[in-house]
């Protein structure tokens, strides 16, 4: 039961890290857009924005991370949205 635990806190604590990456990364791609948004390196970071969403969706779907965590992740997409 302690390897399930530590596993739990080890997954909690990269879902929060993946939601800080992903509101970090759109942080930036918003600062980068008017100058950089033909490039191809910034389809390729909107792709990893994408990706990051997507793993995050599936821990919350397979029950590997916490609602509130992923509640977090929905706090900051409805900001990017001005909901």
């Amino acid at each position: 039961m302690v390897w399930f635990n530590l596993y739990l806190g080890v997954t909690l604590e990269f879902a929060k890290e993946l939601v800080r990456m992903y509101r970090d990364l759109l942080t930036i791609l918003d600062k980068m857009r008017k100058r950089h948004d033909d490039s191809d390196y910034y389809e390729k970071l909107i792709d990893a924005l994408d990706s990051i969403g997507s793993a995050l969706t599936r821990m919350r779907a397979r029950g590997v991370i916490d609602p509130k965590i992923y509640e977090e992740y929905e706090r900051v997409l409805k900001e990017g949205f001005n909901v």
